[in-house]
């Protein structure tokens, strides 16, 4: 409340009166209480009420200042001072603020809520024109957790509570009415979170930020004109910033951020209309901001990498709204071409097609199931077919692999591996007829065993076995096909 403000007040309720008085005239011998309406406006409707005891005297003024036939302002007289003015000031046909006088001069000013519960006490200088302290119940407890005090009619301090605790923890202090300090101690430790320094012209001008409440300011924050320019945060407390943002309308617009402590800014953010719209990244501290990440909206819509640091990206990854990886893009061997291509969907892996002898044709194609491998096709010899395939189990290890050699449309060679991918068997058709007529067995990688089947009946008639350094140490041979070895031969290994 201003000096004028309380000044005007008082001026209101006279000028009521005086119009009140001129409007009634002389005031015939009452019997007991009297009441006299007026219409000082002499619009036909009647806005004041006067009331009179025996003695002639006003008791009681109501007034309807807005003639909805609603009354907004009440004063009580005593021996015709005022002595109370009782106002509806939100007009909801309840008393919500109630001034105190005494021979006619203000002492103090009660404020109402709905439920007729106090919530804010002003008391006045002698005069009754201007506000000396104020108390109010700014959570509507029942307890005062707010008190100011004024200088002059303008506000000079203020404590509150702002825990309902009832110890003070907030403090400001003003000088012409105007801020100059504000004080925060929100966890009551008797440390500051908030220290907040004002302008001349009551704005913020700098402030300092405990947010961990651990007694350290790692924030600080410029204002000009009231509105944020610049934070500086100290993340690892060694009295330097590692945190750097700028703001244009109180919206950031620029962040720098080392995010190792090293020294060095290695992260630069750039945003538009305060959300996010380029991160710059220093991955390896090394000057050169080698990833690139560009944002939609502030989500992520693309990023690259440039491992050789020739300013041309080498790896593209592409994201959709959800900011799930959609496509990634790899120049493997830094030539300017991409040569691998990586596909998701709702953010996993699903296939990879690359082109390994960097010709420009994919000769790789590789298949996932929930992240994991379940089927590769290879190229090997880059002729354009895809000569091998390979299955693998839902962990994604490699299970099986078949291989088409001459381009027939069947696989004529396949290799079965164990859980450690080791091969433990192979089987071959040699003579295209879509049926096994060789098995290889290994063990530790090693060629154990073959098993041939020479008239491809579909049973093996020859046997052959191999020590551990793979040299053939016997061979056995079913001459007349019965499915029994008719000949031996022991080889020395």
């Amino acid at each position: 409340m201003t000096e004028k403000q309380y000044s005007s007040g008082i001026l209101i309720h006279c000028l009521i009166l005086f119009s009140c008085l001129v409007c009634i005239g002389t005031v015939p011998a009452l019997a007991a209480e009297q009441m006299v309406e007026n219409d000082p406006d002499k619009n036909g409707i009647i806005d004041q009420r006067a009331f009179y005891n025996e003695a002639k005297k006003m008791i009681r003024l109501e007034v309807d200042s807005d003639q909805d036939g609603k009354v907004e302002v009440i004063q009580y007289y005593e021996d015709e001072k005022l002595s109370r003015v009782e106002r509806d000031t939100d007009l909801d046909g309840k008393t919500d603020c109630i001034d105190h006088y005494e021979k006619d001069i203000r002492q103090r000013q009660e404020r109402l809520d709905k439920h007729k519960k106090l919530i804010q006490v002003t008391r006045f200088s002698k005069d009754g024109l201007l506000p000396v302290t104020m108390e109010k119940d700014s959570s509507g407890d029942g307890k005062f957790d707010t008190f100011y005090t004024f200088s002059k009619g303008l506000v000079a301090t203020l404590e509150k509570d702002t825990t309902g605790t009832g110890t003070m923890n907030a403090w400001v202090t003003y000088k012409d009415g105007k801020p100059v300090e504000e004080k925060r101690d929100e966890n009551e430790d008797g440390k500051m979170e908030l220290v907040l320094d004002y302008d001349g012209e009551g704005l913020p001008l700098k402030s300092r930020h405990d947010q961990d409440a651990d007694g350290f300011f790692e924030a600080v924050r410029f204002y000009r004109k009231g509105e944020i320019v610049r934070q500086e945060r100290d993340e690892d407390k060694n009295g330097k910033a590692d945190t750097l943002t700028e703001y244009e309308n109180s919206q950031p617009v620029l962040q720098k951020k080392d995010t190792t402590f090293f020294g060095a800014m290695d992260r630069i953010s750039r945003f538009k209309n305060g959300a996010l719209e380029e991160v710059l990244a220093d991955t390896d501290q090394d000057g050169f901001f080698e990833t690139v990440s560009k944002f939609k909206n502030g989500k992520i819509l693309s990023q690259t990498l440039d491992k050789n640091k020739d300013n041309q990206p080498d790896t593209l990854i592409s994201f959709n709204e959800k900011e799930e990886k959609e496509e990634v893009r790899i120049d493997s061997n830094l030539d300017g071409k991409t040569d691998q291509r990586q596909f998701y969907k709702s953010g996993d892996l699903v296939r990879i097609e690359a082109d390994s002898n960097h010709n420009g044709t994919v000769d790789t194609r590789i298949f996932y199931a929930k992240g994991k491998k379940s089927k590769t096709v290879m190229d090997s010899d880059h002729d354009g077919f895809f000569e091998t395939t390979q299955i693998h189990d839902a962990a994604g290890k490699l299970v099986k692999s078949c291989e088409d050699s001459d381009h027939k449309g069947w696989t004529d060679l396949c290799w079965i591996y164990d859980d450690k991918e080791e091969a433990v068997k192979a089987e071959q058709d040699t003579n295209n007829d879509k049926a096994v007529d060789i098995w290889f067995f290994y063990r530790n990688g090693s060629l154990l065993r073959v098993e041939q089947d020479t008239n491809f009946d579909g049973k093996p008639d020859l046997w052959e076995e191999y020590n551990d350094t793979e040299i053939l140490v016997k061979r056995e041979k079913d001459l007349d096909f019965d499915g029994k070895p008719d000949v031996t031969e022991q080889k020395e290994g």
